[in-house]
């Protein structure tokens, strides 16, 4: 009987960490680093665009750079919701129910750079709403029920925002 035999060039403990990668890289789904359920994603870019979501989704990754949730059923903003996406450069909120933003809602977001919430029905926000967002660039609160922006927080905007072409150009006076 001929009996071939062949050296494997990769010893016993190589196979052991290439199996255990294998496994590892199997697990990380469940461990947050999926595209969450009807959402659409690119890399670390998140479209959660038109799902019927009420909340932001658990699954989402926390280092995400972008995610958007626009034309869904969100209605509040609770304080921190999103502190652990430390990464995100722009968030797209527009075209939701969003009545309340609690004090702190953008917590932590200190790389965002742009903020859309337009098209909701935000009649108030607290006058830190925007404080922690140091990198903001562009906020659109157009298409909104806002009644008062507070002097204080106007004379801070140092960056671009929309409001609806209705409002007054002194931003102490509240809307009709």
């Amino acid at each position: 009987m001929l009996c071939l035999h062949f050296k494997w060039p990769l010893g016993a403990p190589m196979l052991a960490a290439i199996y255990a990668m294998s496994m590892v890289l199997k697990m990380l789904p469940a461990l947050g680093m999926a595209c969450p359920p009807k959402c659409r994603c690119e890399k670390l870019l998140f479209y959660c665009d038109s799902q019927g979501f009420h909340s932001v989704p658990n699954a989402t990754d926390k280092g995400s750079l972008g995610l958007s949730l626009r034309h869904n059923h969100i209605t509040e903003l609770e304080r921190d919701q999103f502190a652990s996406f430390s990464q995100l450069t722009w968030l797209h909120l527009d075209h939701n129910q969003i009545s309340t933003v609690k004090e702190d809602a953008f917590q932590g977001l200190y790389k965002l750079k742009e903020l859309i919430l337009s098209s909701n029905k935000i009649f108030y926000l607290p006058n830190t709403t925007f404080t922690q967002l140091i990198n903001l660039q562009n906020l659109d609160l157009s298409f909104n029920q806002l009644a008062l922006l507070w002097p204080s927080e106007a004379a801070d905007l140092a960056f671009t925002f929309q409001l609806p072409a209705d409002y007054p150009s002194t931003p102490v006076l509240g809307l009709s």
